[in-house]
C-alpha cells in the first residue's frame, strides 16, 4: 500500500495525465495481486483490478451526473 501511495504522489508531482496516473496505480496493484500465494484469490484480485481506464472513466462520469 505504501508503494501505491508513493507511486501516486511521485506521478502526480511530475505532471502526468489522469490516464497515466490510473495506469501506474493499476500496474502497482496488479503487481501486488501477483504476490498472493492462493491462485483463486490472486485471480480475483487481478480481475477486480483490470478495469480499463476508459471503462473506469465512463463509470465515474455516469456516477457523477445528478
Amino acid at each position: 500500500m505504501r508503494i501505491l501511495i508513493l507511486t501516486l504522489l511521485l506521478t502526480g508531482l511530475s505532471g502526468c495525465t489522469t490516464r497515466m496516473l490510473y495506469d501506474t496505480a493499476q500496474q502497482t496493484q496488479l503487481a501486488e495481486c501477483r504476490k498472493i500465494a492462493d491462485i483463486d484469490a490472486q485471480r480475483r484480485c487481478i480481475q477486480r483490478n483490470s478495469t480499463s481506464y476508459d471503462s473506469y472513466k465512463a463509470q465515474t462520469d455516469t456516477a457523477a451526473k445528478p
